[in-house]
């Protein structure tokens, strides 16, 4: 009798996965997703930001050192004040001097070197808080200068003495600062330098005015705000606030006229605000002191820096002694 044979059952193989596996499956592979977007998004974040930081530091060190060369040259003659002998020769009634003298002194400034005049005449610093101008000596290359008569234009050179100006463009700011403004922001939005000018703030940036004194003199004298505002260059779009306060020796100041003081200021002072990169910290945001604005929920959001420059040239203060 032929034993009974076992029958074994085999498995049947499934065709696919479940539905519950695929929904597993598609849910650890999104989260991979998901967590690899994640890391590039950080990764390019915080290259962007690196990139930004640097170029916006690039800008803050070739502002200054523009700044600094530009004060290394300014030219500053004191006033020579006149002597007893001088005095002693005026007409008590008149003031004047005889005519013999009077004949000598109109000799002498006939012969006298223009340049040397414009140099005895020189204003060296004179500004306020948001605006300032340098008097400075710059020799032009290949010491080729235009007769004064012959000068068409602001920039053109007569001599080696220059004018240099640092305000800010902005609307509804200072006559040139919001001309050159209006000039930049009108058709085809460029600004003065090739920078493009589309803020909504209507702050379009630091601007820098430079020229021969001679023809930026006569400019002002005939209010030319349009020549002027041809003339400047914005320098950096990015700066939309600044200000100046002037050391004498011993205390700050925030208005400075080299004529009136009789001297250079020891040193400047020079805050400039820029717009933030959103990936900034707070703790990387320095709110400057004695602040004017009036905005302080925009102001918060800048990120200011502040940089102290020598001026070379200036005498240290010497206090008046007082006699009793």
């Amino acid at each position: 009798m032929t034993p009974p044979v076992a029958h074994v059952r085999t498995p049947r193989r499934r065709q696919a996965f479940t539905l519950l596996e695929v929904i597993i499956a598609l849910g650890i592979g999104l989260i991979l997703l998901a967590g690899i977007y994640s890391a590039i998004e950080v990764y390019m974040r915080i290259t962007i930001t690196g990139q930004d930081q640097v170029a916006q530091a690039q800008i803050i060190r070739a502002i200054f050192n523009r700044m600094s060369n530009d004060a290394a040259s300014v030219v500053f003659a004191v006033p020579e004040e006149e002597t007893e002998d001088e005095e002693s020769l005026e007409d008590p009634a008149t003031g004047d001097l005889p005519e013999e003298d009077a004949a000598e002194e109109e000799i002498v400034i006939d012969v006298g070197d223009s340049v040397s005049a414009m140099q005895q005449t020189s204003l060296g610093i004179v500004g306020d808080s948001t605006t300032i101008m340098l008097h400075i000596s710059r020799p032009a290359r290949g010491l080729s200068y235009a007769e004064a008569i012959n000068a068409g234009s602001i920039v053109t050179r007569t001599s080696d003495l220059m004018s240099v100006s640092y305000f800010l463009a902005a609307e509804g700011g200072s006559s040139l600062g919001a001309a050159v403004a209006s000039l930049a922001t009108s058709g085809g939005a460029t600004a003065p330098g090739g920078f493009a000018a589309s803020d909504s703030d209507g702050i379009v940036g630091l601007a820098r005015l430079e020229g021969d004194r001679m023809a930026l003199d006569y400019a002002d004298a005939q209010a030319d705000i349009d020549g002027m505002a041809q003339a400047s260059k914005i320098l950096a779009p990015e700066v939309v606030y600044l200000q100046f306060r002037y050391f004498d020796g011993i205390d700050w100041w925030d208005v400075w006229d080299s004529q009136t003081e009789g001297r250079l200021p020891r040193a400047i002072e020079v805050t400039l605000g820029l717009r933030p990169i959103p990936e900034l910290t707070s703790s990387a945001r320095v709110t400057p002191a004695d602040s004017t604005s009036n905005n302080d929920t925009e102001e918060e959001s800048l990120r200011f820096v502040q940089q102290i420059i020598a001026i070379p040239l200036s005498e240290p203060y010497i206090e008046e002694e007082a006699y009793y």
